[in-house]
């Protein structure tokens, strides 16, 4: 199966997790982080997509 796949009816993209297709959604923040806060968003979205994305659905990435 394709990691990610896009509908071709709404244009909506899909993320594969576990077996389940999950919608990608970019939501707008307007936290910034520090140097290493921002290091670290690179690092989970280039090598930890799954992790990233459960703290964006979760709503923890940006916890203060």
């Amino acid at each position: 199966m394709k990691k990610r796949i896009t509908d071709e009816n709404n244009g909506l993209d899909y993320l594969l997790i576990n077996d389940v297709y999950y919608l990608i959604l970019i939501m707008e923040h307007d936290r910034s982080f520090d140097k290493y806060g921002n290091m670290r968003l690179d690092y989970l979205v280039e090598h930890k997509e799954e992790l990233y994305t459960e703290l964006m659905v979760s709503e923890c990435l940006y916890d203060t």
